[in-house]
C-alpha cells in the first residue's frame, strides 16, 4: 500500500452513481482524483467532456465509511443523505484511490473508515484498512482484562496493529505494565501478575521492532523479565531469570569503545539473545524468527563498526605484546570468539574482510598465547576461533608469509601440534585435528595468494607453499614421533596393551590426518613417510588388538594404494603391510566385523584393479608380491571368492608378461656378462649415456660424467637414481643432466672432492618416444671398438653388431648401444610389456670400480616368475630389429 502521494492524484476515468429509491443512478462519466482544497482533503470527479463540470466534490471528513468492493467499486455511505459509489474504469485507479482515502484518513479525518470487502463461499468478508481505533486505557489493577481483550481486537488487522505497535512505542506502555508488576509484586498480587504476563506475551507476537525496541530498552528489560517469571501455567511456580540475567549481564570493556550507538547494539543483541534462548517455550516460532533476524542484522552492524573505529583492532592485538597481563589478554580472547560467534550467520564475502583487518592487526600473536594458556576453556575457544578463520579461507592463515615476519605463523602451526599433543579433551583435539587439515590444504583456484604459490617445491601432483614445506620439515616431525622410526618390539607391546579411548583416538586421529595429507600433498606425503619410515608403526597396528586402531591403519593402507606410486608401493610390500592384511583374515576367520570387512575391502580392490586390461603396474606389482608371498594364506580364505579373483589377475598378468618376443634375454645374464667385462676389459659404463675413454682403466674416469633420459615419457619407466661412490676413485669435476628426469636422484661421496652438477634440460620433460625404439641419426651411429671413430664414419648406414664383451651395458631395462662420432656410449631402452609387474627402480651404482644394482654388490637370478623386472631385450643399432646374444 502506498502511503507518500504526489497530489493531487492522477485522474481515472470513473462513473459516478447514487442510490436514490434501493436504485443506483448513473450520474455520469467523467475523472476522480484526490485533491487538498483548504487544508481538507477532497474526492472530485470532472466531466470527461467538459473538465470545468464537477459531477462530484465530496469532501472526506466526519464519520463516513468507505468501503472498496469487487476490485473496481468505491462505496461509502453517510447519515441521512443517500449512498454513493464510483465505478473506476480500472482496478489500479480504484486501488490508487482506497489508498488516498486511507493517506487522508491519517492525516486529516481520523474519523472515517477504510474498510476491503472480499467476497467467499461463506459470505463477505470485511477488512478494515483504516478507521478510529480505541487504543487500550492505561494498565491499572483493575483493568487488566480490559487491556488484553483491547490489544487482542486491535491486533487482529494489519492496520490497526501498526497503529497499536506505534501508539505503544509513542506513549512507552510497557514502562506503565513495568510499574504495574512492581507495585503487584510488592502486594503479592498473584491474579495481576499473571494477567501482565498474557499482555506481555500478546505484545511479544506483535513482532515489531518499535515494541521490542521498547522491551529491551534500560529502563523495561528488568521488569519484564520479572512479569516473565510468573507463568500462569505454572501458578505455584517462579522462575529466577532476573537473577540469571543480572549476574551475567555486565558489558565489560577489553579496550574502550568510543561509539554509543555501538554500545546500544551490543547490549540489545545480548538481551534479544536472552529472551530468544530462555522463553523460547513461551514464544511463538513467528517471535523467535523475528528475533533471530534482529540479532543478525544487529551483528553486521557491531562488525561493521568496529570495523570503522580507528586503530580499535590494534590496540585489541597490541596487548598480547605486553608482559603478563593474563586476564586481560583471555579477555581479548573471549572478545575476539564473541565477534566470530556474531559472524557464524555471515556470507564469507562479509566476514573475510573482518578476518583479513584482525589478521593484519595481530591475531596470530593471540593464538600463540592463548594455545600455550593454562586455561581449559580460553585453549578451547582459540580452537574454534581458528577453525573459523580457515573455514572462512585458509589463506588467511597463511597470508602472513608474504610478510617479512613469517615466523609467527610458523609458531601457530607448531603451537597448534604442541596442543593437539598434549591435549585431553576430545572435542578440542577433534577442532584441532580440522584446523590442522584446513591449513594444510592446498587450493590451487586464483586468489590473494595465488602468487605466492609458485614454489620451488613441485611435482605433478603438488605445488606447495613454503608453510606445507616447513611443516614436514618440523612440526610434521614432532606430531608423527610416536610413528617415526619406531622400534617393533616396544611399539607392538605399546598398542597391544590397555589403552585408553584418548590415547586411542590420538592414533587415530594421526591416521585420519595421514590419509587426508596424502590426497593433498602426495609426493611430499610419500618422502615424509618414507624418509622416516613410518610404514613399520603402520604395518604393526594392522595387526593391533585394537580395532579402533586397525581400521585407521587399514584406511592409510587403502589410500596409498588408490594413488598408485611405486616408490611407496615398494614400501608397502617391505614393511608387509599387505600380506599383514590377509593375515589378520586369516586369524579372525569369518568375523562380522569392521576390520573384518576393511581387509575384504583392499582385497577386492587389488583383484579388481589388476583384472584391468589397462591395470596399473604398481598394483600389478602389489598383487604378485602377495600371491608369491602369501599363497597358502590366501588359499584358506575359503569363505570368500577373493584368491580366485587374485589368482586369476595374477595369471592373466603372467601370460602377458611371457608373450614377449623370444629373442628376449634373461637381463640377469646380461649383467652378469657385463660385470666379466668390467673386469676383462677395465672399462666401465655407468649409466644410460655416459662418455667413455676406451682406453682408460676404471680407475681413471674421464673428466666429465653426462646423464640422459632419452625416453622422457612421464610414466612409471621414468625414475631414475644415480649413485657414485668416488672416495677410492678418480675424481671428475662434473656431472651433466642433459634433460630433465621426472623423478630422479643423484647422490655422491666425494671425499671432499670437488663436483659441479650441471642441469642442461629445461626440467620440464615432455621428449620424444617410440614404442619400439629411440632412433638416432644414423650419421652419428658408428661401432665400440678399439677403433678410433674416424676409421668408422663410411659405416653409418649399416652399423654392425654391439659385442657385449667389448663394452658395459648396466641398464635394467636395456636397449641398443651405440657410439656417435665423439665416442660417447648411448643406451636407450625399449619397453617389452605394457601390463607386467613394475620393474624395480632404475638404479646403478658404481662403488670401487665394481657396478651394482641398488644397493646389492651381486648380482643374483631371479626365479623367472615372469616379473618385467627379469626380462629384457638388446636392441642392436637395426632400427627396431631384436637379436639375442651370443
Amino acid at each position: 500500500m502506498n502511503l507518500s502521494f504526489h497530489l493531487p492524484t492522477t485522474p481515472r476515468r470513473v462513473k459516478v452513481y447514487e442510490l436514490c429509491q434501493e436504485e443506483w443512478i448513473d450520474n455520469g462519466t467523467g475523472y476522480c482524483s484526490g485533491e487538498l482544497l483548504d487544508d481538507k482533503a477532497f474526492i472530485i470527479v470532472r466531466n470527461e467532456e467538459n473538465k470545468t463540470d464537477i459531477l462530484l466534490q465530496k469532501v472526506i471528513s466526519g464519520e463516513i465509511q468507505f468501503h472498496k468492493q469487487q476490485e473496481t467499486l468505491i462505496v461509502w455511505s453517510e447519515p441521512e443523505k443517500n449512498d454513493m459509489a464510483l465505478s473506476f474504469q480500472e482496478a489500479d485507479g480504484c486501488s490508487l484511490v482506497c489508498d488516498y482515502l486511507v493517506y487522508a484518513q491519517r492525516h486529516f479525518a481520523r474519523g472515517i473508515s477504510v474498510s476491503i470487502i472480499t467476497s467467499t463461499e461463506e459470505g463477505d468478508v470485511s477488512h478494515l484498512i483504516a478507521g478510529p481505533l480505541e487504543y487500550p486505557p492505561c494498565p491499572t489493577f483493575d483493568n487488566l482484562d480490559q487491556v488484553f481483550d483491547s490489544l487482542k481486537t486491535l491486533s487482529i488487522y494489519q492496520y490497526s496493529k501498526e497503529s497499536l505497535c506505534l501508539y505503544i512505542s509513542e506513549t512507552d506502555y510497557i514502562h506503565q505494565l513495568v510499574e504495574v508488576f512492581n507495585a503487584a509484586e510488592n502486594f503479592e498480587k498473584l491474579d495481576t501478575l499473571h494477567g501482565l504476563f498474557r499482555i506481555l506475551k500478546l505484545l511479544f507476537s506483535l513482532n515489531d521492532s518499535l515494541v521490542v525496541e521498547s522491551i529491551i530498552a534500560d529502563a523495561n528489560v528488568v521488569g519484564v523479565i520479572g512479569i516473565m517469571e510468573y507463568d500462569p501455567n505454572f501458578p505455584t511456580l517462579k522462575a529466577s531469570h532476573r537473577d540469571y540475567f543480572s549476574l551475567n549481564s555486565n558489558f565489560h570493556e577489553v579496550i574502550p569503545i568510543c561509539e554509543e550507538s555501538i554500545k546500544t547494539k551490543i547490549k540489545q543483541t545480548y538481551r534479544l539473545q536472552f529472551f530468544q534462548d530462555v522463553f523460547a517455550r513461551i514464544l511463538d516460532d513467528g517471535t523467535l524468527s523475528s528475533f533471530r533476524s534482529m540479532v543478525f542484522m544487529n551483528n553486521l552492524s557491531i562488525v561493521v563498526d568496529l570495523q570503522a573505529l580507528p586503530n580499535y583492532m590494534t590496540d585489541l592485538f597490541a596487548i598480547y605484546t605486553i608482559p603478563n597481563n593474563t586476564t586481560q589478554k583471555r579477555e581479548g580472547v573471549q572478545l575476539v570468539y564473541q565477534l566470530s560467534l556474531a559472524m557464524k550467520g555471515f556470507q564469507n564475502q562479509q566476514k573475510r574482510p573482518a578476518f583479513e583487518q584482525m589478521i593484519s592487526s595481530g591475531l596470530l600473536s593471540l593464538f600463540k598465547f592463548a594455545f600455550d594458556d593454562t586455561d581449559n576453556y580460553i585453549r578451547k575457544i582459540a580452537a574454534e576461533l581458528l577453525l573459523a578463520v580457515i573455514d572462512t579461507d585458509a589463506t588467511l592463515v597463511r597470508q602472513d608469509l608474504q610478510d617479512d615476519d613469517s615466523s609467527l605463523l610458523l609458531t601457530i602451526a607448531e603451537s597448534t601440534v604442541n596442543l593437539f599433543i598434549r591435549e585431553t579433551d576430545i572435542g578440542i583435539r577433534s577442532q584441532l585435528l580440522e584446523a590442522l587439515q584446513q591449513m594444510l590444504s592446498y587450493d590451487d583456484s586464483p586468489n590473494i595468494m595465488s602468487e605466492f604459490f609458485s614454489s620451488s617445491e613441485s611435482s605433478p601432483e603438488l605445488k606447495s607453499d613454503a608453510f606445507i614445506s616447513s611443516f614436514y620439515d618440523g612440526c610434521g616431525k614432532t606430531l608423527y614421533s610416536d610413528l617415526i622410526n619406531v622400534d617393533e618390539t616396544e611399539f607392538t607391546k605399546l598398542i597391544n596393551q590397555p589403552m585408553s579411548l584418548l590415547k586411542k583416538g590420538f592414533y587415530e586421529n594421526l591416521c585420519r590426518l595421514l590419509k587426508f595429507l596424502m590426497s593433498a600433498h602426495r609426493n611430499k606425503c610419500f618422502e615424509f613417510t618414507i624418509q622416516n619410515k613410518m610404514w613399520k608403526a603402520l604395518s604393526l597396528m594392522i595387526r593391533s588388538r585394537h580395532q579402533k586402531l586397525q581400521l585407521a591403519a587399514l584406511q592409510c593402507l587403502k589410500q596409498a594404494l588408490v594413488l598408485e606410486d611405486y616408490t611407496l608401493c615398494i614400501h608397502l610390500t617391505e614393511n608387509h603391510l599387505v600380506e599383514q592384511v590377509v593375515m589378520n583374515l586369516v586369524k579372525m576367520g569369518n568375523k562380522n566385523n569392521l576390520v573384518n570387512s576393511s581387509s575384504l575391502e583392499i582385497l577386492e580392490m587389488i583383484a579388481t584393479e589388476t583384472l584391468n586390461p589397462f591395470a596399473n603396474k604398481n598394483m600389478i606389482f602389489v598383487l604378485n608380491h602377495l600371491i608369491e608371498s602369501r599363497m597358502t594364506e590366501l588359499e584358506s580364505l575359503t569363505y570368500t571368492d577373493l584368491f580366485a579373483k587374485l589368482f586369476k589377475s595374477y595369471k592373466s598378468n603372467l601370460q602377458i608378461a611371457q608373450t614377449v618376443d623370444t629373442t628376449l634375454i634373461p637381463q640377469t645374464e646380461l649383467l652378469e656378462d657385463a660385470m666379466k667385462s668390467v673386469q676383462a676389459n677395465d672399462t666401465l659404463s655407468v649409466y644410460q649415456y655416459c662418455t667413455i675413454d676406451e682406453e682408460a682403466p676404471a680407475s681413471e674416469f674421464t673428466e666429465n660424467l653426462i646423464v640422459s633420459n632419452k625416453r622422457g615419457r612421464n610414466d612409471e619407466f621414468d625414475d631414475f637414481d644415480l649413485h657414485l661412490d668416488v672416495d677410492n676413485s678418480p675424481k671428475f669435476k662434473k656431472i651433466h643432466t642433459e634433460n630433465s628426469f621426472v623423478d630422479y636422484d643423484i647422490s655422491i661421496n666425494t671425499n671432499d672432492s670437488p663436483i659441479q652438477v650441471l642441469s642442461l634440460g629445461d626440467g620440464k620433460g615432455g621428449f620424444s618416444y617410440d614404442e619400439d625404439v629411440i632412433e638416432f641419426p644414423k650419421k652419428d651411429v658408428v661401432p665400440i671398438s678399439s677403433e678410433s671413430p674416424e676409421t668408422n664414419e663410411d659405416m653409418t648406414d649399416s652399423p654392425p653388431k654391439l659385442p657385449i664383451a667389448k663394452n658395459n651395458l648396466i641398464d635394467p631395462e636395456a636397449g641398443f648401444a651405440t657410439t656417435d662420432s665423439k665416442g660417447k656410449f648411448l643406451v636407450s631402452t625399449q619397453r617389452t610389456s605394457s601390463v607386467a609387474s613394475r620393474p624395480r627402480r632404475n638404479t646403478i651404482s658404481y662403488s670401487n670400480g665394481s657396478p651394482m644394482i641398488g644397493n646389492n654388490p651381486s648380482i643374483k637370478k631371479n626365479d623367472g616368475t615372469g616379473l618385467q623386472n627379469n626380462i629384457m631385450s638388446l636392441v642392436l643399432s637395426g632400427i627396431g630389429k631384436s637379436q639375442s646374444i651370443e
